[in-house]
């Protein structure tokens, strides 16, 4: 058990952020539920690029956000293939977006099929299986491999604290615990379940050296006069990760700066009336 477990049971009670409560305002066009570091930026991208009004991508998850997927993966891991999520939960969290790529919704391919049955649906991943494992363990399990202070931080900051839970619930919990033992395995149960739902035909299986063609037959857009778009190499990454976290770091060392001052003054404040006394 992680030496933060108790306070991260308490902090989920402290750090509770209302919920969001979007209403959607545009039809769910594409689902792309391909695995994180199999091109979701660059689809993301592509998916903007032909016209598609919001691409929900992992960047852009908020902390309100991170505090309901978790939630949800959650009680999805508690209840497995028996697990059902309205579309009224899913818009909450995503109504405004036509589409959608990369985690959190990757964990949640059959509910997002099942509740947008009308989006199209891709399943992007990687040509070389090796080269995505390698890609996955330079970026994302390196964004975890942090020192103990900044997962202590994460007490101290609710923004900080939801971005983790919903980063350790992907990066250890889908992966049944392990990357390094079930990285594999899990990224082909991932493909072949949604493969096996969909059947043949009914959804676009695509990577990215296959660029805008396929894509653009698949959806129905003509094909733009313009290079296929390109996301961020493991190292950009996980620099991107860093300069993301820097407000949270910020916020989360003003709060430790303030319990300090708390506790030196009431310690100040204790000794004093001992003093007093004696």
């Amino acid at each position: 058990m992680s030496l933060f477990y108790p306070f991260e049971l308490l902090l989920k009670w402290l750090y509770r952020f209302d919920e969001p409560a979007v209403v959607r305002d545009r039809p769910m066009q594409v689902l792309a539920l391909g695995l994180s570091r199999c091109g979701t930026e660059s689809l993301k991208f592509a998916l903007e690029d032909l016209g598609y009004r919001g691409v929900y991508h992992g960047f852009e998850v908020k902390a309100d956000q991170c505090m309901v997927w978790s939630r949800l993966w959650d009680a999805k891991a508690a209840h497995a293939s028996d697990m059902k999520i309205e579309t009224e939960v899913f818009d909450k969290l995503i109504g405004n977006y036509e589409a959608v790529t990369d985690a959190p919704c990757n964990m949640f391919g059959k509910e997002l099929i099942e509740a947008y049955p009308d989006a199209k649906v891709i399943l992007n991943r990687r040509k070389d299986v090796d080269a995505w494992d390698q890609s996955f363990r330079s970026a994302l399990l390196k964004t975890l491999r942090d020192s103990w202070w900044l997962k202590a931080l994460s007490i101290f900051s609710p923004d900080y604290f939801w971005l983790r839970q919903i980063t350790l619930r992907y990066v250890i919990g889908y992966f049944n615990g392990s990357f390094e033992k079930h990285g594999l395995d899990v990224y082909r149960a991932h493909y072949r379940q949604l493969e096996d739902m969909m059947g043949e035909g009914k959804y676009l299986g695509w990577t990215v050296e296959d660029g805008w063609e396929p894509l653009c037959a698949f959806l129905g857009k003509p094909v733009p006069e313009k290079a296929f778009p390109s996301g961020n190499a493991p190292p950009a990454f996980v620099k991107r990760i860093a300069e993301l976290r820097k407000p949270q770091y910020r916020h989360a060392l003003v709060n430790v700066a303030k319990t300090l001052g708390v506790v030196i003054a009431a310690g100040v404040a204790v000794w004093m009336a001992y003093a007093r006394l004696n």
